[in-house]
């Protein structure tokens, strides 16, 4: 989440104070518009794709702007596979797991047909083939992006603001 605040305070009143500080809110909201949108895109082009459900899911949205602060947020539609593709599971997962030496099996009746590409090792009982997963690498891309996208709309922001203060002054 970005978040910036700019707030002007006078004991006058005046039309023009006013217009300063509507000023310098759209010029807030447009900064980080464009930097939100860059680290969207930024993100969706990161992201691995099997679908390409999660990167069409990738949205940028301005969640706060009011007089005294601006507030954009990058974020993935709420799928099961936004936050183990960004950290990883099991075995493998950077964070929010406490199961990380916990291998688990998948019957071939629940796992995807192709799950052979993965190559995992398997266990052939009575009851049929079973995976045996010890988790998935992390594959970041929204931290990324946020990385990359971080000075950019810090720039934006400051230009945005800076073209403002020079059409008021």
């Amino acid at each position: 989440m970005l978040n910036l605040k700019c707030s002007v305070k006078s004991k006058h009143n005046s039309q023009r104070l006013k217009s300063i500080k509507n000023g310098l809110k759209n010029a807030l909201v447009k900064g980080i518009t464009e930097g939100g949108e860059t680290i969207k895109e930024i993100a969706a082009s990161n992201v691995n794709v099997n679908s390409g459900e999660l990167r069409d899911s990738i949205n940028f949205e301005i969640v706060n702007s009011d007089y005294a602060s601006v507030s954009g947020a990058v974020k993935t539609g709420a799928l099961p596979q936004a936050v183990t593709l960004e950290y990883g599971t099991g075995e493998k997962a950077e964070e929010f797991t406490t199961a990380k030496s916990i291998p688990w099996a998948v019957h071939e009746s629940q796992a995807p047909k192709d799950m052979s590409k993965y190559k995992f090792k398997t266990r052939k009982t009575e009851q049929g083939i079973f995976y045996i997963i010890s988790g998935a690498s992390a594959h970041p891309y929204m931290r990324p992006a946020f990385e990359i996208g971080a000075e950019y709309t810090t720039n934006a922001v400051a230009d945005a603001v800076a073209d403002e203060i020079g059409r008021v002054t």
